[in-house]
């Protein structure tokens, strides 16, 4: 036996116009695997389209996207050590 919440079954029951529990619930989990296949195709064509254009860019243009997407803990050490450099008085 399952515990389900009365008023969302009730919501989903008249959402999807089902008569009996088990069919509305049965009808719930198909539409959420229906919207998760959905998800997972739209995300394999936005990569697929993406590294396409990748594949497209210039050797210059790749080099500027990666140091764009560096967010690795070195990047930001050396901006703060950059920082740490000037003098405390700059720009007063």
């Amino acid at each position: 036996m399952i515990d389900l919440d009365d008023d969302a079954l009730e919501q989903a029951r008249q959402y999807y116009h089902t008569s009996t529990k088990k069919d509305t619930v049965n009808r719930a989990l198909q539409d959420a695997a229906r919207r998760r296949a959905e998800q997972l195709s739209a995300l394999g064509d936005f990569l697929l389209e993406s590294a396409a254009e990748y594949e497209q860019m210039t050797d210059a243009d790749k080099a500027e996207f990666r140091s764009l997407m560096d967010t690795t803990d070195h990047k930001y050490e050396a901006q703060i050590a950059q920082i740490d450099r000037a003098p405390a008085d700059e720009g007063q």
